[in-house]
């Protein structure tokens, strides 16, 4: 257990988590992700590296919705792998380039961000990530692209 510091609801900036951030990842796609390293960097007055997280989650999200739609069983389990992967690399880019758990837990200048705005996210995501998914699948369907 380590101990919480005092701190101005009013002044703390919110950060979210490694932990959240992998969830995101996870649960709502490497867009979710970007968009809460996006927020993290952007409370760390880091703006370009903010930018630089979601001008790169774009190409990596792309290239997933490539291999998915490949139709064979290799590129539905390099999907499954690869999101892991990047769900275990974005709870440790989190640690390096951002706050750890304890750091946000021990400062007076940051608190955590509520884990409803994470769920909020990762769903708003979710829908995002499907509603893309089932726009290329019918534009496939609709040009007879058998992949």
């Amino acid at each position: 257990m380590y101990w919480i510091a005092v701190l101005n609801p009013l002044t703390a900036k919110p950060m979210f988590s490694p932990g959240q951030v992998a969830l995101s990842t996870l649960l709502g796609g490497p867009l979710a992700g970007a968009h809460l390293l996006y927020e993290n960097f952007m409370e760390l007055d880091k703006e370009r590296q903010a930018k630089w997280t979601l001008l790169a989650s774009v190409p990596v999200f792309a290239a997933l919705m490539a291999l998915g739609f490949l139709g064979n069983a290799a590129g539905e389990s390099v999907v499954v792998l690869v999101w892991l992967l990047l769900a275990v690399g974005a709870r440790q880019f989190t640690r390096i380039h951002q706050l750890t758990r304890q750091a946000i837990g021990l400062s007076r200048e940051y608190t955590f961000q509520s884990n409803w705005k994470v769920l909020s996210i990762v769903v708003a995501w979710m829908v995002v990530t499907i509603m893309l998914a089932l726009v290329i699948s019918s534009v496939l369907f609709v040009t007879g692209c058998n992949l």
